[in-house]
């Protein structure tokens, strides 16, 4: 039963998607969300999004450029005249041009510096997938009305809650939903607990955001899926994952209490949300006792006397990104290595693994100091901009405003312990939060024009 579920379910998931596309072409999106979600969702079992062979790496970019294009070819079929709105180009816009401008330079570079290329052109259009995919994720989020962008948005946060139920059952209970080998496998307190962050559910800190700045609209359905996505955040046994999402939590009161300026009813909402935590985890100690006894005893590895690698901790992985950067070559420090492969540089798999400890690893290699000073700017840049759309807006455009912040913080804060926007699960939908940054401020600012 419960292998013809996994067999149905990632197709039930791309018809959904396929019919709702039609009607919307937001929801073709969709699709390259499943691809990067995975194994998570079982989506590997659809062959036709898992071609073997040399264009695999691009596969999620060619993908996304085809469902993009589909809309176009379908209105032109039936007669219908496709009506957009004029967009305008933005300082986000301009930070991502840029970018690419620097990843081609980087491709250049290495056509003209190494004599064997194998493998060069792929990794450019791999690394080029994710400012591509911003494009267009901007184009197809302009195109909608903001009730269907939240519409769109929420069927990713079903879709990862899902997903995060399975993570729960599999990791947590020990039943057995996934057959991908396990990260870690040890014995502790009698039984075998099991950590892998390769099936995990990708959207966590996003559906804790759109949970929480939505909550209001089915405020008892909306909190059991925060607790869902609360509780695989649980079973990841990250310490930084669960620290960055009680911060995330603060960070939403804090915030609506500078919009509202009440904050006598934001430490109010701090102490109930805190009461709340508090029992969940004691409900959480009495269901998975040895999970419990298990992530305490992570914590309690702060304190032993260990050294950094032996627990992985940020001193370590900022000591193994200084080493990667102190080899890369001096004339190649301003625009970094582009897109090399292992055939040129050998340390390549070892700055991909360190880079999933700590993304801007790879950001210094690739981009050198230009991307990562770009790459800062996005992300600074992305926060005011979205603040300000909170701050000047009322109704949905300010609570989507209110969401994407949430969202930067969170991957400002992911990206120090993982590889967010260049996770091995694909790059084309990596700055997918910096495109709706971009539509919102440009939708505010033709709202703006039109009333005046």
């Amino acid at each position: 039963m419960i292998e013809l579920f996994k067999q149905a379910f990632p197709y039930l998931l791309l018809l959904f998607f396929l019919v709702r596309g039609f009607r919307n072409p937001i929801y073709f999106l969709g699709i390259s969300f499943l691809m990067f979600m995975s194994e998570s969702i079982f989506f590997e079992t659809v062959k036709i999004f898992q071609v073997p062979g040399r264009i695999l790496p691009a596969l999620k970019l060619i993908w996304m450029v085809i469902f993009w294009i589909l809309p176009f070819l379908f209105y032109l079929y039936v007669g219908k005249e496709i009506k957009r709105r004029a967009q305008t180009i933005g300082t986000l816009d301009y930070l991502v041009i840029f970018l690419m401008i620097v990843t081609t330079i980087g491709l250049i570079t290495a056509l003209i510096d190494y004599p064997v290329v194998k493998g060069v052109v792929m990794e450019f259009f791999v690394l080029l997938s994710l400012f591509i995919g911003y494009f267009i994720i901007r184009d197809w989020s302009f195109s909608c009305r903001l009730e269907v962008l939240k519409g769109f948005l929420f069927s990713i946060v079903v879709i990862n809650t899902i997903s995060a139920l399975f993570y729960i059952l599999h990791q947590g209970a020990g039943l057995a939903i996934y057959d991908i080998e396990e990260y870690i496998e040890e014995v502790f307190g009698g039984e075998m607990i099991t950590r892998s962050f390769w099936f995990m559910p990708q959207f966590l800190f996003f559906s804790l955001a759109y949970l929480l700045v939505f909550r209001s609209d089915r405020p008892v359905f909306y909190t059991l899926m925060l607790i869902v996505n609360l509780g695989a955040i649980f079973i990841t046994y990250s310490r930084s994952t669960l620290l960055v999402a009680f911060f995330l939590i603060i960070i939403y009161f804090v915030i609506l209490g500078i919009r509202e300026n009440k904050m006598e009813t934001v430490l109010k909402n701090i102490f109930i949300y805190s009461i709340i935590g508090i029992m969940s985890i004691f409900v959480i100690v009495k269901i998975f006792p040895t999970n419990a006894k298990y992530f305490k005893d992570r914590f309690a590895e702060l304190t032993e006397d260990r050294s950094p690698f032996q627990i992985n901790s940020l001193q370590y992985r900022f000591e193994r990104t200084i080493g990667v950067i102190e080899d890369i070559d001096i004339n190649r420090i301003v625009f970094g290595m582009g897109p090399v492969t292992e055939e040129q540089e050998p340390d390549v798999p070892l700055v991909k693994s360190i880079t999933s400890d700590l993304v801007w690893t790879g950001v210094a290699y690739r981009w050198g100091l230009i991307g990562f000073l770009l790459f800062i700017l996005l992300y600074i840049y992305s926060f005011i901009k979205s603040f300000k759309v909170f701050m000047n807006n009322t109704g949905l455009m300010s609570n989507l405003a209110f969401m994407l912040m949430i969202v930067i913080i969170s991957q400002v804060l992911e990206g120090i312990t993982s590889w967010t926007f260049l996770s091995g699960h694909g790059y084309a939908t990596g700055l997918w939060y910096f495109a709706l940054v971009a539509v919102l401020d440009d939708k505010a600012t033709q709202m703006s024009n039109q009333s005046k």
